[in-house]
């Protein structure tokens, strides 16, 4: 008789997106970057939704001359996703505070400083992926 089991394997991914989604708490406040009197990229109805390099800062589709600075109160109900060369998920945090990778204040907000050209300019350079995965500490 051959018995089969299923194995976990670890493997080494080079993480080519990180996936911001969330839906600003404070829509009705006029410093919000996505007031309904505004035309904020990336923001559709009442969600955002933000791809970017890890490694350059650049935001995938972001159209020139849009600069914007974005600080929104998120606490736990943003979603990040880490995708690899093939847009295949490898890691995702739903509906959680916001992790190291993308910039922000205490978990709670994020902040986002993007230039003209779809750069966030205070992106983290080398970003810790580390809060994607459970630790065996």
């Amino acid at each position: 008789m051959i018995m089969k089991i299923k194995v976990m394997k670890e493997v080494e991914v080079e993480i080519k997106k990180v996936v911001i989604e969330f839906c600003p708490r404070y829509l009705d406040e006029e410093e919000s970057a996505f007031h309904e009197s505004k035309d904020t990229p990336m923001f559709d109805g009442n969600k955002v939704s933000i791809t970017f390099s890890p490694e350059t800062g650049v935001i995938f589709g972001w159209p020139d001359n849009k600069p914007v600075s974005i600080y929104e109160k998120i606490c736990d109900e943003g979603t990040y996703i880490l995708l690899d060369e093939n847009n295949n998920e490898v890691a995702a945090i739903r509906e959680n505070y916001v992790p190291n990778v993308v910039p922000n204040e205490f978990g709670d907000y994020i902040n986002l400083e993007v230039d003209n050209t779809g750069k966030i300019t205070n992106f983290i350079p080398n970003p810790d992926f580390s809060d994607f995965f459970e630790s065996d500490d």
